[in-house]
């Protein structure tokens, strides 16, 4: 059986054929489907690039094929490809049997229109909530209102009428976005056992906490989030560090990532004064060199605005950094509410970071605490709920087909 994947995430396909994830939806994560499907068509956006070969692993290969549409962003451009989105909808639909939507999306919104006029079965995988992510400042368009308001109405028509669904978080968007039919709960987020510090590497970290206070020497702060929109709060965090900055606190900022808002990013250290202590490393991906920059770190911060379950905190979580972040989302999901602050407010991010670098023994429970956290989302844990999932709607959608025969 085949099944259909529509995501929202973009992808790049080289001169030697090869498409690559923007993200993290390389082959090992699209393989997981073949746990219950015999082949995936992912249903994506896929821009051409002159680089002959990426050094990094593809999105296709053996089973996992693409269903390549042109490269849109934003409405206007949605609006501009829109009669040849939907033709190339209904294409698609004809060459897959099961059918699962990334949930929010365009992509998903288009196959699910398409599906409900052919009254066949599908499974949603709910990842985030348009209205948070939708809100004022995060995205810049005159249609923002709009758009939010009919993102969340379809989404939750979507979930109302699915077949099978599963959410990243344990609570949060099950209760914003019910469904009436067979569900369950994993993130996206698999840690490798080689992501999960080790005993010698979690005592080494309680070592440097318990040292001196972090008031009195370096506190080098990492963040770990794309630069593609303004939701992930990197200037709250900026602000924040400047505000510490002038209070004393010699900290040292670090930036995992890439993606069109950085220049505005560069731009507001400049202005604050801030050059000599935050860096911009770029996109760092998972392995030696991500785990390396963890672990030569203090303290994660990531203060968005709107989040399903973020990838970058359990990647830190698992090398036992202790965490603040925004109270928003599934991130209440995995830290303590004392290691919460409320979003866009730089003064409590501020007020947070000196709390906690004044405090060993709280960072030593908060590292700890983190650790055990994170080892929730093994391969082992989460690989049971995801393949029961895709079981499910591969039962369903066989009862189906053999109705309509």
């Amino acid at each position: 059986m085949r099944v259909l994947v529509a995501i929202e995430n973009r992808f790049v396909q080289s001169q030697n054929g090869n498409i690559y994830s923007t993200t993290n939806c390389d082959y090992a994560f699209w393989s997981r489907y073949l746990t219950a499907f015999d082949e995936v068509v992912v249903f994506a956006r896929v821009t051409q690039i002159s680089e002959v070969v990426l050094d990094k692993p593809p999105a296709n290969g053996p089973n996992i094929h693409f269903f390549s549409l042109p490269t849109f962003i934003g409405p206007w451009q949605f609006l501009k490809h829109y009669p040849q989105l939907l033709n190339l909808t209904k294409q698609a639909v004809d060459l897959a049997d099961a059918f699962i939507l990334r949930t929010p999306g365009t992509l998903s919104f288009l196959i699910w229109k398409e599906l409900c006029k052919r009254k066949v079965p599908y499974g949603v995988e709910v990842v985030a909530d348009p209205w948070e992510a939708m809100r004022s400042g995060n995205i810049k368009s005159i249609v923002r209102p709009f758009l939010r308001r009919l993102c969340r109405r379809d989404l939750i028509r979507q979930c109302k009428s699915a077949s099978t669904a599963s959410y990243v978080t344990e609570k949060n968007l099950q209760k914003l976005y019910p469904v009436k039919c067979w569900q369950t709960y994993y993130s996206s987020i698999e840690l490798p056992d080689e992501m999960i510090i080790d005993e010698t590497g979690l005592a080494n970290r309680i070592e440097i906490i318990k040292k001196e206070r972090f008031t009195e020497r370096l506190l080098r702060i990492t963040n770990l989030s794309g630069m593609t929109t303004f939701y992930k709060g990197q200037d709250i965090l900026i602000e924040a560090v400047s505000i510490c900055n002038k209070k004393g606190l010699n900290i040292e900022l670090s930036f995992m990532g890439e993606g069109r808002c950085k220049e505005y990013y560069v731009n507001k250290v400049q202005e604050l004064g801030l050059a000599k202590r935050v860096k911009f490393l770029g996109n760092i991906l998972r392995g030696k060199n991500l785990t390396a920059q963890l672990d030569s770190s203090d303290l994660f911060a990531f203060p968005s605005f709107t989040e399903g379950l973020p990838r970058g905190v359990i990647d830190a979580m698992a090398r036992a950094l202790p965490c603040i972040a925004s109270n928003v989302g599934g991130i209440p999901e995995l830290l303590a509410q004392e290691d919460l602050v409320p979003a866009r407010n730089p003064v409590a991010l501020a007020r947070k970071i000196e709390s906690v670098a004044n405090d060993p023994e709280r960072m030593v429970k908060m590292a700890q605490r983190n650790l055990q956290v994170a080892k929730k989302y093994c391969s082992e844990e989460l690989g049971g709920r995801r393949t029961a999932h895709y079981k499910e709607l591969r039962k369903i959608t066989e009862a189906y087909i053999a109705s309509t025969k």
